[in-house]
């Protein structure tokens, strides 16, 4: 997995057949995050393997919430890795930033 443009944190380049996880921290907030793969519900753990063929692309909608009572610094923290070694950390989301980042994830090769 790589990220071809470090000004879109949020874009993927992976190989057919990669296993991809995303992780994430809630930090004062209960967590209350869900995700979908290719408008599919994603279970926890958020996983799912590269399966198309390139150059198209799987797309992850990811959605954060907070609860009313979270701290003044409620915050998610996340991050994106591969079972090919690679890590890459997500903008943390906190109450007024995008609750509802999308990931895209290339096949390549």
């Amino acid at each position: 997995m790589t990220q071809p443009d470090p000004l879109d944190p949020f874009h993927f380049e992976v190989s057919r057949g990669e296993e991809i996880s995303i992780t994430e921290t809630a930090i004062g907030t209960n967590d209350l995050v869900e995700a979908s793969l290719d408008g599919n519900t994603l279970e926890r753990p958020f996983k799912f393997s590269a399966t198309k063929t390139p150059p198209h692309r799987h797309v992850v909608a990811m959605q954060f919430d907070f609860d009313q009572d979270h701290t003044a610094n409620a915050k998610y923290t996340w991050k994106v890795s591969s079972d090919h070694g690679e890590t890459f950390a997500l903008p943390k989301v906190t109450p007024s930033s995008v609750l509802d980042p999308g990931l895209s994830f290339k096949v390549i090769a």
